[in-house]
């Protein structure tokens, strides 16, 4: 059957797809279903845009223009290998898995923006990074046309790249989420607030949007305080998983200030 045009299937109801189909929806792309591990979640998506659910990716039909894998990086394969051979685009929107996982479809790529989700969020795509990777020059060229609808910062990047992309943010992103979980502990068994810190969260994220983040480090590691660090590292003795993590990055800190001195 020939693709239908503008239409879009999304595969996986969680954070991305969620957000990814709201987007399309906005840009006058038709939603034509919705497939998730559920029929709960397919369903529930589903019904925004008044169309098909399944929860068998062999179901999909085969001739929509757009496929989006929203799923987990360990379900790409199995959910590709499921579905039905088609001429439409498919994509995964996966940050660390190769392209090749599609080569079974003859007009494949990846589709990755480069942002955390959350369902209940509200995210401005424009101002989102997307990656993008195509099995040819014809689909690259669709992709970008596509994701220049949502964006107007789109990077060619092959999967090698893509994968260090990928880990780059889970130090940015996840590995500094958790510092702020460490943070949060320590208020509270304080009986702080955490919100005290929010001014000093976002000074420093403005900092690195205005310089070289080395060059916006501060702190008793940067400036060889080492009492200070070690009276925090006895007040953390009562939590030794988080005095292993203080150890180590400010090891590392002291480490690189000293490397920059020798330069």
């Amino acid at each position: 059957m020939e693709k239908t045009e503008n239409e879009v299937i999304i595969i996986g109801a969680g954070n991305v797809g969620t957000h990814l189909a709201h987007q399309l929806d906005k840009k006058n792309f038709t939603i034509r279903g919705i497939c998730s591990r559920t029929i709960q979640s397919a369903r529930q998506l589903a019904k925004y845009y008044v169309c098909e659910s399944w929860t068998n990716a062999a179901l999909i039909p085969p001739d929509a223009q757009y496929y989006f894998i929203c799923v987990n990086d360990e379900a790409i394969a199995k959910v590709a290998d499921a579905m039905p051979q088609t001429n439409g685009l498919v994509m995964h929107t996966s940050g660390s898995t190769p392209i090749e996982v599609l080569s079974r479809f003859p007009n494949h790529g990846v589709f990755y923006p480069i942002q955390t989700f959350t369902k209940n969020h509200e995210t401005d795509f424009s101002l989102i990074p997307i990656c993008i990777e195509a099995s040819n020059k014809k689909n690259l060229n669709i992709l970008k046309k596509l994701a220049l609808q949502f964006s107007n910062n789109i990077i060619e990047a092959n999967s090698a790249q893509r994968k260090h992309i990928h880990l780059s943010a889970v130090f940015a992103c996840n590995f500094t989420n958790y510092m702020y979980v460490i943070a949060h502990d320590i208020l509270n068994e304080q009986k702080l607030p955490f919100s005290i810190l929010l001014p000093l969260i976002l000074e420093s994220f403005e900092k690195v949007t205005l310089m070289e983040p080395w060059q916006a480090q501060t702190g008793p590691a940067v400036r060889g305080d080492s009492s200070i660090i070690e009276e925090h590292i006895r007040m953390l003795s009562e939590n030794p998983d988080y005095e292993v993590i203080y150890r180590i990055i400010s090891e590392q800190i002291t480490k690189r200030k000293n490397k920059e001195k020798t330069e």
